[in-house]
């Protein structure tokens, strides 16, 4: 990484990051997620956003799309960091 122009910290730091990503992804989608509360459930009229991307997408996340885009968006913050395009 520091032959592309990555500092040494900058090159750990992005490795360290893509770990953290991927372990907190794969923790996330080991959880159990149970039904809204009635908390959540009151607040989602105040939401359309949340709303519209919700019926957008059927109430679904599917797993490797969003972790793919996750990793697009490290990608290319990277790439911003390094003046690179």
């Amino acid at each position: 990484m520091v032959t592309l122009g990555f500092t040494p910290a900058q090159a750990l730091h992005t490795i360290m990051t893509i770990g953290d990503y991927t372990n907190g992804f794969v923790l996330q989608e080991q959880a159990t997620i149970g039904p809204p509360t009635e908390a959540e459930e009151k607040a989602l009229p105040h939401l359309p956003t949340l709303l519209a991307a919700l019926a957008e997408s059927n109430g679904y996340r599917d797993p490797d799309e969003a972790f793919h885009h996750g990793i697009r968006v490290l990608v290319a913050g990277t790439r911003s960091l390094l003046g690179l395009r």
